[in-house]
Parts: structure tokens; sequence; C-alpha cells
């Protein structure tokens, strides 16, 4: 190889255009068409579904499988590092994710679920999502999202679905009150209170709402500052958290103390 050469494949750029210079090409639009009836007359299939499903990966509990050929090389550098995709290529992501078919859906699904079942994958997801949420950019955007209802409409359709905790709080509020409290985690009532997404809204008008905190996610919260801007704008709070559930009676107790009358509806808790 001669110097030019060799300067050039110092170049993360030059090195990427060089390696797929000699791959082949790409399958033809009629061969990938052909595969994917293949593959979703497969999906079709209960048992073939139910196989992919409860698969367990070869390497599983492996160490030293499958390895990146990246680790253990000092200085290396992504060739993509730092290049920023342009709003066309992103628009063109962004179609391409809406139109996914129903069993590629499916697919991804199943293979998120298996991911975090593995304990050690399951921690790793989760700091990365909390480190990147509290990141200062990540929160501005977040924030400023809260503020335009159009917008909190569209990142309402991306949060989590009920946690435990919640349908365990949603389960006794409806014993105690039916039809009194709705769920607003996914801003399904329309309810945004200084920029906060109450769990659980008062639809019978009174200004009454109730959280219900992880301990995971809340526990560097001031549960008091959430308190204080709900009531600047008129709201009386209350705040369970996910351990107190423990205790339906006590939880019960505060509910009936909060709302301020007798439940319609008395229920023996263990």
């Amino acid at each position: 190889m001669s110097v030019s050469a060799l300067e050039r494949m110092k170049n993360p750029v030059e090195r990427y255009k060089s390696g797929h210079t000699k791959r082949r090409k790409h399958p033809s639009e009629e061969t990938l068409k052909k595969l994917r009836e293949i593959r979703t007359k497969q999906w079709e299939n209960p048992e073939f579904r139910k196989r992919m499903q409860n698969r367990v990966p070869w390497n599983r509990g492996k160490k030293g499988v499958q390895v990146s050929w990246r680790k253990g090389k000092r200085g290396f550098t992504a060739w993509n590092k730092g290049m920023h995709p342009s709003e066309e290529t992103r628009k063109k992501m962004s179609d391409f994710a809406k139109h996914r078919s129903p069993i590629t859906k499916e697919r991804m699904k199943v293979s998120i679920k298996r991911r975090w079942e593995i304990p050690s994958e399951h921690t790793r997801l989760s700091e990365s999502v909390k480190k990147k949420m509290w990141e200062p950019e990540t929160r501005q955007k977040y924030l400023r999202a809260l503020s335009d209802p159009e917008r909190l409409k569209n990142l309402s359709k991306s949060l989590h679905s009920k946690t435990k905790p919640e349908k365990h709080l949603e389960r006794l509020l409806q014993s105690l009150y039916p039809n009194e409290f709705k769920y607003n985690g996914r801003y399904d009532c329309g309810v945004s209170i200084d920029r906060l997404l109450p769990d659980f809204v008062n639809i019978k008008g009174k200004k009454q709402v109730i959280d219900v905190h992880g301990t995971y996610w809340h526990k560097d919260e001031n549960a008091k500052d959430r308190q204080e801007r709900y009531a600047k704008h008129g709201y009386s709070s209350l705040i369970i958290w996910q351990n107190e559930l423990k205790s339906e009676k006590e939880v019960i107790r505060r509910i009936v103390e909060f709302v301020g009358r007798e439940p319609r509806h008395y229920f023996e808790t263990n």
C-alpha cells in the first residue's frame, strides 16, 4: 500500500468510503419483496411466533463471546462521529418508521422485551435513559414541549404506558370513587399544570390531582416543590410513593382524607 493510501486510511470518512466500494450491491426491490412475503407468512404462523418469542440467544450468559472488534482498539474513531443527518434524511427516517408493518412492530416489541428481561441490560438502559433525560439540552426541549399544547400532544404518543404502581392506584380509585378520577399520565385528559403532567385528575369539577411516584425515577425529586406548583394554580394534590402501596389500608385512608368525603364502596384489604 502506498504512502498516500495509508494517509487516506487514517481519515475515518475515507476509510468508510473505501470499505463501501468493495461491498456487494444491495438486493433488488423484487428480491426484497419476496423476502418480506416469506417472512410475513412465517410470522402469521402462531407456532413460529411463539417459538421466536421464547427463543433464548445461544450466547446468553457466556462471557467473551461476540466481542466487538472496536473494543481494545485505542484511538479508534467512528467514521460518523460528530456528523448529524440533514433535515431531508431525518424526514425519510421518520416516514420510514411511521410505515412499519404490524409484523415488524411485533418483532421489535419481542426483541425489546427480551433485552429488558436481562438484568444487566435493564440496568444499563435505565441508567442511559435517565442520564440522557437530565442533560440540560434534553430537559430544555422537554420543558418547551410541555409549554406547547400541540407539541405536548405529539410527545404524549411516545410516553410510556401505565406502570404497575399506576395500575394499582387506578384500581383503588375506581373502587373507592368510581368514574371520579381519570388517568392523565399520557396527557389523556389534556391537563398540564405548570408544565407538569399529573397521573390522575378529578373529572367531576374539583381541582384535585393525584401522583404516584416510583422510588427510582423520582428519588431525587422534592415532592413539596411539586405540590407548591400545583397549588399556585389552585389545585390540591396528593403524592403517593410506590413503596407505600404495599400498605393498602394506609393509602386508602390518605385518599379518603384527601377527597374529603366517604367513598361509595368499601372493600376489605389484606
